[in-house]
């Protein structure tokens, strides 16, 4: 029979600018240095382990590869994204119009592009 199934069972989250705001930091990360955010084998507990941790994760310790990235600024516009905080993120707006995809120049062979402006 029909019915919705385990697909009726989950509980319902509410969209957020800041869930948008993560989005968009995780997929600077991956275009720009190459490597994810989070392992993709990662279960979903164990991301919330870890980000519920007060230890530094991999992108925001020194020397990690945000770090690495040719322009400091675009370094901090995508660590502003993917503060653990939700209310202390930057917003995806703010991030885009400070010129945030002027860093991919610089990316990964393969992955370079230019952002598409209204």
């Amino acid at each position: 029979g029909g019915g919705g199934g385990a697909a009726a069972a989950r509980p319902t989250v509410a969209a957020h600018p800041a869930q948008d705001a993560w989005s968009l930091g995780m997929l600077a990360y991956l275009v720009l240095t190459d490597s994810p955010l989070i392992p993709v084998d990662a279960t979903a507990s164990e991301v919330a382990a870890a980000l519920g941790t007060s230890g530094q994760l991999p992108w925001e310790r020194p020397g990690g590869a945000l770090e690495a990235l040719e322009d400091p600024a675009t370094a901090a516009a995508i660590a502003s994204l993917l503060r653990r905080e939700p209310r202390k993120r930057a917003s995806a707006a703010s991030v885009l119009g400070g010129g945030l995809f002027k860093g991919l120049a610089g990316a990964p062979s393969g992955t370079t592009g230019t952002p598409r402006r209204k």
